[in-house]
């Protein structure tokens, strides 16, 4: 899997998620962007796990790794 800018995903990687599609037609668990590390993967999303142990899984395209 690759990110939104074509950089290959891995565990443990540090990864940017953006703040949630406005109006989207599925509910978005979170409401801001935030930093979080690669945790797994699950099917064709991401699992992202925040700073508290929150996970969310997210499109692979809508994160971005080397945001700094």
């Amino acid at each position: 899997m690759k990110d939104k800018n074509g950089k290959e995903i891995k565990l443990g990687f540090t990864a940017l998620v953006p703040d949630p599609i406005q109006g989207a037609p599925y509910f978005d668990p979170y409401n801001h962007s935030f930093v979080g590390t690669i945790s797994g993967f699950h099917g064709e999303y991401v699992v992202v796990e925040d700073g508290d142990g929150n996970c969310l899984c997210i499109e692979p395209d809508r994160i971005e790794l080397d945001f700094e």
